[in-house]
Parts: C-alpha cells; sequence; structure tokens
C-alpha cells in the first residue's frame, strides 16, 4: 500500500518525462467476443461487485461485445532504459521485464464497456527504469468514460 501512494505521489509530481511518441507504437487489436456469464448460480451474492441494470443487461444478452487488446511495441531504447514495468490505475504490477526492442507487450484490456464504466482498469502507467531502478520515462495509456483513447495525454480515438 505504501508503495502504492508513493509511485501515486510521484506520477502526480510529473517528474517522469513521456517517452517520445516516435520512439515506440501502441496498436490496437479489437476483436468481437461473447460475454460469458461470471455468476453461474443464482444462489450467489458478490458484494465486491455492484452492476447497474444496463450493465447486466449487456451482461446476460449473449451477443459479441468489443475485446481489446494493446500491443506495444518499442521502437528506440536510450542507453538508461533497461527495464520495463506496467502498473494499472489499481496500483497492481502487471508486467515487469527487462527492456528490448524485439518484444511487443500485449495489454488485454478487456471488454471496451467495462472499461468505460471502469469495472476493469482503465489505465496503464508504463515506466521504463535504468538498471539502479530509477524511472527514466513513461508511456501512459488510458481510457476514458467517454471512450477517448489517450497515449500520453494525446487523443489517438475514440470507442
Amino acid at each position: 500500500m505504501q508503495l502504492l501512494l508513493l509511485l501515486l505521489v510521484y506520477l502526480q509530481s510529473g517528474e517522469i518525462p513521456y517517452k517520445p511518441a516516435t520512439e515506440f507504437e501502441v496498436k490496437i487489436d479489437l476483436s468481437f467476443k461473447r460475454k460469458e456469464n461470471d455468476f453461474n448460480s443464482t444462489n450467489t451474492v458478490n458484494l465486491n461487485y455492484t452492476e447497474t441494470t444496463e450493465q447486466k443487461n449487456r451482461r446476460l444478452s449473449g451477443n459479441q461485445l468489443p475485446y481489446l487488446i494493446l500491443k506495444i511495441q518499442l521502437n528506440t531504447l536510450s542507453l538508461e532504459e533497461k527495464k520495463i514495468k506496467i502498473f494499472n490505475n489499481l496500483g497492481k504490477i502487471i508486467y515487469s521485464k527487462g527492456a528490448d526492442l524485439k518484444a511487443v507487450i500485449k495489454l488485454d484490456l478487456g471488454f471496451i464497456d467495462d472499461i468505460k464504466d471502469e469495472v476493469t482498469p482503465n489505465s496503464f502507467n508504463l515506466i521504463l527504469m535504468n538498471s539502479e531502478k530509477k524511472e527514466v520515462s513513461l508511456i501512459k495509456i488510458m481510457i476514458t468514460k467517454e471512450g477517448n483513447f489517450l497515449v500520453n495525454n494525446e487523443k489517438r480515438g475514440k470507442f
């Protein structure tokens, strides 16, 4: 919890510079999938999950819904950028590896309606660090409630 608070304070202070847009690519892999019923039993109560009637109808409709996976490719690495860590807006580390130009990082974001409704994480910070684990640069990816797709606070589209 303390690590999360320190990270949030540090990121909000704006000290980590954004990685230039020419040095990486974010590609959208959009497909359509059926949303499986998360609640298999009618006798089950999940107190941590609140769902509106509209969300419940969407979930139970059986229709194909848009599903989003992002593919991130680094085109250029500075001499200091040795390691990558990706945090979601809940503070969970979802990726942690050495920086590699050949690697394609796949972020499985899930159903777009869930992302916009903030049922699942909607913001991701890809932090490039040096060998001493000091933050060198940042790529911030976010999908707003309105469906705007932002990369480093630059609008790249809308869902």
